[in-house]
């Protein structure tokens, strides 16, 4: 009968600790409100702005979105100084306050906006980047041997259609910008993206960018967003 009672007052205690690790409600930000915010860097609509180089967040999963919110929150995503726009994610830590609010916003990001070309911001940006990955010459890109390249080192992650493979943990490449794109294999080939030991899947993309020329960027770049 003692064993019983110490089990359930033992119960009790497990049951009480879970509930007060629990975030409070009012500590977890309105995902509606947050999106107003994000929205001034990637468009009010999520379809991105090159006149404040946000990328398109339409068409991803919420799933994507909130690893790379963690990547920012946890500093294993914009770490290098020479990721200029990730430094300006990794100071919005203050609104990624808890795991709540990150999946919260992801989901209603993923759930409540949808691609429209139309709706993407292609203003010239405001402000020049102090940077030299601030600008990249796509004029030179031919699709044809970017395909073969896409073959060749994007295909098995990405897929052939490259909206991504959930085997793989990879989401869509079809809303992001030529630039965006064009940035982020620059960084990866730089070790800008994917060195730190917190960031698993860049780790993955790192090899995969280590050898592409500038050439190379060009051509793929102009095949994904041309082609797929």
């Amino acid at each position: 009968m003692i064993i019983k009672r110490l089990i359930g007052i033992s119960l009790a205690i497990f049951a009480s600790m879970a509930i007060s690790q629990e975030t409070p409600e009012w500590q977890i930000a309105d995902p509606a409100e947050l999106a107003v915010m994000c929205g001034v860097c990637h468009g009010p609509t999520m379809n991105g702005s090159i006149r404040r180089d946000g990328p398109a967040l339409v068409g991803l999963s919420a799933e994507y979105i909130a690893r790379q919110l963690r990547g920012f929150a946890d500093e294993s995503r914009g770490y290098d100084d020479r990721d200029v726009l990730g430094k300006f994610m990794e100071r919005m830590n203050g609104m990624l306050r808890n795991e709540e609010t990150i999946v919260a916003v992801s989901e209603y990001i993923a759930n409540t906006y949808a691609p429209n070309p139309e709706e993407y911001d292609a203003r010239p940006r405001t402000w020049l980047w102090q940077s030299e990955y601030g600008s990249f010459d796509l004029s030179g890109g031919d699709a044809e041997s970017g395909q073969v390249l896409y073959a060749t080192t994007c295909f098995a992650c990405h897929g052939a259609d490259g909206e991504g493979l959930d085997a793989m943990y990879t989401d869509t490449l079809n809303h992001f910008s030529a630039e965006y794109l064009a940035r982020q294999l620059q960084y990866y080939r730089s070790g800008v993206r994917g060195a730190h030991p917190g960031d698993t899947y860049g780790a993955l993309m790192a090899p995969m960018a280590a050898n592409l020329s500038d050439q190379d960027i060009a051509d793929l770049v102009t095949y994904i967003t041309g082609e797929l």
